[in-house]
């Protein structure tokens, strides 16, 4: 059984298309909606959707517990064997839940299931369509090498055995201080332990608003070190957690080093800061 967790704050605008877009999937799930007290018509537009389909069920919270919390609500809250998060602005084409719930249940060494993906760009350029590759190696190495090398951030929201989910999430937050680059830190341990598994021939849409993103990276040197350092600390912890010998510890932790500057924070924008800090220093971006 699968719950799709829906975390909402004022989120109006999309909520709707969203919901159609779940409650078209003929699949047998559950839609636990969480509204962080929103202060628009996110909560009427939830309950509305909930009286014409006993699969969505709405809770509100009282006061805004933030973002991150919200997420591990709804991951905490859900009593099913898989779990998966849906961003209100986001869709999937159809039986994407069903798919990826039948690929875990056919490969148990799994904990993740994704599937290709594209984008829905409100400004700029957008990025190209990725249609994720169906035959992943077998053996654990050469899976982890090709999963380094094709690993999106929106694998986030692929459909997770929600047990081992839980933990990571938990594990990840108490590790971690930051907002930026939370999610591939989330899904590292999965690409470590190669246990993700994909179908092509389902699609997630990702919506992009211009440059919300970017608010949460850390403009100065010491905050980026910290990330890097913590980013670091957690994925090492991760290697020697599931290595059986010591070359495969230093491959591991090796692979943790290029993952954290691909998906975490690029170690050239902080040796750049670091060279040309007066520069940074005058502008206010230190």
């Amino acid at each position: 059984m699968l719950t799709v967790g829906v975390p909402v704050f004022n989120a109006e605008r999309f909520l709707e298309r969203c919901l159609t877009n779940l409650c078209a999937e003929d699949f047998d799930f559950r839609i636990l909606i969480a509204d962080n007290a929103s202060t628009d018509k996110t909560g009427e537009i939830a309950q509305a959707f909930a009286l014409k389909d006993n699969r969505i069920r709405y809770i509100r919270h009282e006061s805004n517990i933030g973002g991150g919390k919200n997420f591990l609500f709804l991951l905490d809250a859900a009593d099913t064997e898989l779990f998966a998060w849906r961003a209100y602005d986001d869709i999937s084409t159809p039986g994407y839940f069903q798919r990826l719930s039948e690929a875990l249940e056919r490969q148990p060494q799994c904990n993740l299931a994704v599937g290709s993906l594209n984008y829905e760009v409100e400004q700029g350029t957008t990025p190209a369509w990725h249609t994720v590759i169906d035959a992943l190696p077998a053996d654990p190495g050469q899976r982890r090498n090709k999963l380094l090398t094709i690993a999106e951030v929106t694998w986030f929201y692929g459909v997770f055995r929600r047990r081992n989910l839980l933990n990571r999430y938990v594990a990840a937050q108490n590790a971690y201080d930051f907002v930026w680059s939370f999610d591939p830190l989330v899904l590292l341990p999965f690409v470590l332990e190669a246990s993700v598994c994909t179908v092509p021939s389902v699609v997630f849409t990702q919506y992009v608003c211009g440059g919300s993103a970017a608010s949460y990276r850390p403009k100065g040197v010491i905050a980026s070190s910290r990330l890097i350092s913590q980013f670091w600390r957690y994925g090492f912890s991760i290697a020697d957690e599931i290595s059986t010998s010591l070359p495969q510890r230093i491959r591991l932790k090796t692979d943790v080093i290029r993952y954290t500057n691909k998906y975490g924070l690029k170690y050239s924008r902080v040796v750049k800061r670091a060279l040309l800090w007066p520069y940074y220093r005058l502008t206010d971006r230190l």
